[in-house]
């Protein structure tokens, strides 16, 4: 299920999920944030809900890594999907809701 969705400063979000991964890439590249997991790897994820009503996830992976997928608007759009997979593979998903800071 792929898809783009622009954002501000002339970057991009481009994701993918298949069957068997999660595929997420910000451009201009930022390699913090950049991911292709295999949800095979997935132990666990905390999915972020944030007061706008978009959504980000922090996965921890079978080798002890942790990816952090910010809020965006295309991991919104791709949630219901995401959640089936994680689902399907029994992983336990921590839902929290996240304020937005005071200015």
């Amino acid at each position: 299920m792929p898809g783009i969705v622009a954002e501000k400063n002339c970057s991009s979000v481009q994701w993918e999920v298949t069957p068997t991964r999660l595929i997420h890439r910000r451009e201009p590249p930022h390699t913090h944030f950049n991911a292709d997991v295999r949800f095979d790897e997935i132990t666990s994820a905390v999915e972020m809900h944030y007061e706008t009503g978009i959504k980000g996830y922090i996965l921890r992976l079978r080798n002890g890594r942790t990816v952090e997928l910010p809020a965006n608007t295309v991991l919104t759009a791709a949630h219901d999907t995401i959640a089936a997979q994680l689902r399907s593979r029994s992983v336990p998903v921590t839902i929290t809701n996240v304020k937005r800071r005071p200015q």
